[in-house]
């Protein structure tokens, strides 16, 4: 059985508060202290403030699913890409189970867990991988795509 602890404010032993939902922030250690992060465990943020500078952290995109699942050989087809940490103006690309690339004839970026696109593909089954801007690539784990 999980359990979950629901708290607006959560303070440490001096009183200052180390979780606060009003302001949306989250204090790990105070200055000069060591955060370590044990082993298997993660820790997961777009961007943390290190010694008054900030640093993003590495946003892989993943591709969870596309719909259409199918389409027609040496056809244009639209494709709706859902997935996460997607960054405008990606790149796009259809890989076939044989190896070949295949770039997007258009992109277009909605949000960070949704993409459309345009193929024109030769028959076969075909991965689907995004590069963000930032050079972090994602490619689905299966084939996601069918073109006959």
């Amino acid at each position: 059985m999980a359990s979950i602890l629901k708290n607006d404010t959560i303070q440490n032993s001096s009183g200052s508060n180390i979780i606060n939902e009003s302001t949306g922030t989250v204090t790990i250690a105070a200055s000069g202290n060591t955060v370590t992060i044990p082993s298997g465990a993660t820790l997961t943020a777009d961007t943390l403030l290190v010694n008054g500078s900030s640093v993003k952290g590495r946003v892989f995109p993943t591709v969870s699913s596309i719909s259409p699942t199918t389409a027609s050989a040496s056809v244009q087809t639209s494709i709706a890409i859902t997935g996460s940490g997607f960054i405008a103006t990606p790149i796009v690309e259809a890989i076939s189970s044989t190896g070949a690339i295949n770039s997007a004839d258009t992109v277009t970026y909605n949000s960070s867990s949704s993409l459309t696109c345009n193929f024109t593909l030769i028959a076969g089954s075909y991965y689907i991988r995004v590069e963000n801007n930032t050079g972090f690539a994602g490619r689905s784990s299966t084939t996601l795509l069918t073109v006959s």
